[in-house]
């Protein structure tokens, strides 16, 4: 059998598109794959000036009594679902983790908005109804999904805090 040039040049370009094509399959549909990178490590989302705050810690006993008495709940006895812990006796545990993400069509063009730390934060935050994060580690990942495009995302993790009624955040009068 004799291979023409037009032949063996369609068996290339065939060979080389399957190849490029399938090679991100597994970690787009199987298990989720791609990069991590950008790792920072940042104090505050906004500057504390000193003012006395307590660290918002989601309270493990009520979340799951929140579940079973969720109809049950009146306005005499509502069902606390934080604990606020003094940062001296803080010891850990109580970080919270936020995302925003965009995807990326054919690994190329944008059709979702960009990505906004700012939006992360805030997800953090409003979940445990706090007012700001300390001691923030941010990192930034890529998911791949073949030849249909990625997802880039911006996830942080850190302290939620709230501060302590009747103290005055720096700048208010």
């Amino acid at each position: 059998m004799r291979c023409t040039k037009k032949t063996l040049h369609f068996s290339l370009t065939f060979l080389l598109f399957s190849t490029c094509s399938t090679s991100c399959i597994p970690g787009g549909i199987i298990t989720k794959g791609g990069d991590v990178n950008g790792l920072q490590i940042i104090p505050e989302a906004t500057l504390t000036g000193g003012a006395p705050y307590q660290i918002v810690c989601m309270n493990p006993e009520e979340e799951t009594k929140k579940e079973e008495t969720e109809e049950k709940e009146t306005e005499n006895n509502p069902v606390q679902s934080y604990i606020y812990i003094d940062p001296a006796l803080y010891k850990g545990g109580c970080e919270q983790v936020g995302q925003h993400s965009a995807f990326y069509l054919f690994n190329i063009i944008r059709v979702t908005p960009p990505l906004d730390a700012e939006y992360a934060i805030g997800s953090a935050v409003q979940r445990v109804e706090g007012d700001t994060m300390i001691r923030i580690r941010a990192w930034h990942e890529i998911h791949y999904y073949s030849i249909l495009g990625n997802v880039s995302v911006f996830k942080i993790k850190g302290d939620v805090i709230r501060y302590t009624h009747g103290a005055k955040k720096r700048g208010q009068r």
